[in-house]
């Protein structure tokens, strides 16, 4: 079976994540053991491992939102191979969501080696599961969009109107903080977050389709 190489280099880079910022809890655990000349306590070590299951979370919201920003550079790719845009963005959506279940593949297996070593669960695995998915999807998303806007103005433009974007949208950011607050997740929560993913999705194909977006704005290298 041929490799798909986009989706093998995103899943690489999402284990890669995964596996940095759990050996860097790790570490701290270690340099906070040592510092302390070895007085913190078991369920202080047991706290820490507990947190390594949300920190892998947040680190990988922030690796599928440069995901979204390289989403042009991956159209273009798949382009040269003879992909129109509509197709060149589609595929590389797919390609993303296969990768965000191997990424949860990655993320279950140190929720329950962590949950083994602490002791306990701070969140049921439904909510782990529910946190992560919305966090990607949301962050995927938001850097589809930024990416799309830049095939419409030069780079320093393009910054400005994503800053104001970003800014814009502070104001509405209550309801998207309960990604950071895993426990407080409803119906309604999930419903708005995917809602709000779709259409930043949605907008960026759009853009994607405008006579003024020019592909070439960018360097794939």
């Amino acid at each position: 079976m041929k490799k798909d190489i986009i989706t093998f280099e995103l899943s690489k880079g999402s284990l890669i994540a995964i596996g940095t910022a759990t050996l860097a809890m790790g570490a701290v655990s270690v340099a906070l053991k040592f510092l302390t000349g070895g007085d913190l306590s078991s369920s202080e070590m047991q706290d820490i491992f507990a947190m390594i299951p949300l920190v892998n979370i947040g680190v990988l919201s922030i690796f599928y939102l440069v995901a979204g920003c390289l989403s042009l550079q991956y159209m273009r790719l798949l382009m040269l191979f003879g992909a129109t845009r509509t197709t060149a963005f589609v595929r590389y959506v797919i390609r993303v969501a296969v990768t965000m279940i191997i990424s949860l593949i990655g993320l279950l297996a140190v929720y329950f080696i962590s949950g083994m070593i602490s002791g306990f669960q701070l969140l049921s695995v439904s909510t782990y599961i529910l946190s992560f998915a919305l966090s990607a999807f949301l962050g995927f998303s938001a850097g589809c969009l930024f990416s799309s806007i830049t095939t419409l103005f030069k780079p320093f433009i393009s910054f400005l109107v994503i800053a104001a974007i970003c800014i814009t949208s502070l104001p509405g950011s209550e309801v998207l903080e309960v990604i950071d607050e895993v426990e407080a997740f409803s119906l309604v929560h999930s419903v708005i977050i995917i809602a709000v993913s779709f259409i930043l999705l949605t907008l960026a194909s759009a853009i994607h389709h405008l006579r003024m977006s020019d592909m070439k704005t960018t360097s794939i290298s």
